[in-house]
């Protein structure tokens, strides 16, 4: 897959592959719903919101959402705290990305969180 080269030579590239693309924000949404442990090395250059980890030592999807707008083009560089970011009109490729990876976490926090499991058995239930 086409990617971008990471901000500062590391920024932006959790798997440290040397590029930025949509994997890299992949493995930053399972690591902000524990379905990943990522290594320190990993968490600096998967922290493009420079706000760090948090309670649980995971980095926050919002990191996952800078990186896939900056592998599509709608952000040139990963903004630092007070920064204001232009963001460029997102195209219909873009608006699928969001929803990506928007929906991804929010599926992925919900089935660990049990909701799912529980939703499931009443879907099951219902169509017995």
């Amino acid at each position: 897959m086409a990617g971008r080269p990471p901000i500062d030579g590391y920024l932006g590239d959790p798997d440290m592959d040397g590029v930025v693309t949509l994997e890299d924000a992949q493995l930053v949404t399972d690591a902000s719903v524990g379905k990943v442990i990522l290594t320190e090395e990993q968490i600096r250059r998967g922290d493009v919101t420079f706000m760090g980890v948090d309670a649980r030592g995971r980095l926050d999807i919002v990191n996952a959402l800078r990186i896939a707008q900056y592998v599509n083009g709608v952000i040139d560089t990963f903004p630092k705290p007070g920064e204001v970011v232009v963001l460029k009109k997102p195209g219909p490729s873009m608006q699928a990305i969001l929803g990506w990876v928007a929906l991804g976490g929010f599926v992925l926090w919900a089935l660990t969180r049990g909701w799912g499991k529980k939703r499931r058995q009443g879907w099951l239930g219902r169509m017995k």
